[in-house]
């Protein structure tokens, strides 16, 4: 206070506020980061449902206006048990998707899960088709297995494979490539072959990284995950809290690259931490406009 006396009086104010912050700072930026850490806990549950367009004067008029669903990086796990897995198949359904396309990473490790998964997965109910690629967690714990829950449940493989999916007189390419953290080489030729520069081509890719390696222009719309938005990204731009390879460009949402554009999801689960900061879990509601 005897320094107050020596300052003008709007000084003196300043002085209190700067002592009375001083002396409570500690205080504050611990209840910050409590708050904080309550709310990364909170917002793997915050599921939201994102709304894209997709507009080409490729797709055919058949397509226009149905709507796809994509989902990718459930991480089925102790942190996001069978019971999450069964109430997003539920959600899904509730939207009436015509496609659905799952992004792979299924589970997060423990092939007991697999199967158990896709059993769930077998509820779906696309008017068209589901679709799925395998993800680095897929390759990693067991590939096979993987495979063979994905048959199980009627969802067509799109490992470095390509099929036409026909409505009507209409018809667009769907196709996918593995992981780099497979033992199969990525190889978009399956995608391509058999089309022509008319046709519309949906191609659907684990890493987004694989933007980079695709003949230009020779993919209209691709989709992908494995990021997670970077799970814990306070400033927006940050990676993962794991380090897993990609470009801050190809972090979320909608990239442009080698005259394509690609989706990237920043998935359902999590990995490592069962928390999210800034990264809300999502389900990918896509709808087809011809223009």
């Amino acid at each position: 206070m005897a320094l107050a006396g020596f300052l003008w009086p709007q000084e003196a104010l300043l002085a209190r506020i700067a002592l009375s912050w001083r002396s409570r700072a500690p205080k504050m930026i611990e209840a910050a980061i409590t708050a904080v850490a309550a709310y990364s806990l909170f917002e793997p549950y915050w599921l939201k449902i994102r709304q894209y367009e997709v507009k080409s004067g490729k797709i055919p008029a058949s397509f226009d206006g149905q709507t796809i669903i994509f989902i990718s990086d459930i991480h089925c796990s102790p942190t996001f048990p069978l019971y999450r897995v069964r109430s997003l198949v539920k959600k899904i359904n509730k939207l009436r998707p015509d496609i659905v396309v799952l992004g792979g990473d299924y589970i997060s490790q423990g092939s007991s899960r697999i199967l158990k998964v896709f059993k769930e997965f077998k509820k779906l109910k696309p008017r068209i088709a589901s679709f799925g690629v395998l993800g680095n967690h897929d390759y990693v714990t067991d590939a096979e297995l993987t495979r063979k829950g994905m048959r199980d449940a009627g969802i067509k493989s799109l490992e470095n494979r390509g099929c036409w999916v026909q409505l009507g007189d209409g018809r667009i390419r769907v196709g996918g490539v593995s992981d780099p953290c497979s033992d199969i080489p990525q190889d978009i030729i399956p995608t391509l072959e058999e089309t022509s520069a008319d046709d519309f081509i949906l191609l659907v890719c684990h890493n987004p990284s694989f933007i980079s390696e695709i003949p230009e222009s020779s993919v209209d719309f691709i989709l992908s995950g494995h990021t997670h938005g970077g799970q814990v990204a306070p400033l927006g731009f940050l990676g993962s809290i794991f380090n897993q390879g990609f470009r801050s460009k190809h972090r979320k949402g909608i990239v442009t690259e080698n005259g394509s554009k690609m989706l990237v999801s920043v998935g359902i689960g999590t990995v490592a931490l069962p928390v999210r900061f800034m990264s809300k879990p999502e389900i990918v509601h896509i709808t087809l406009r011809k223009v």
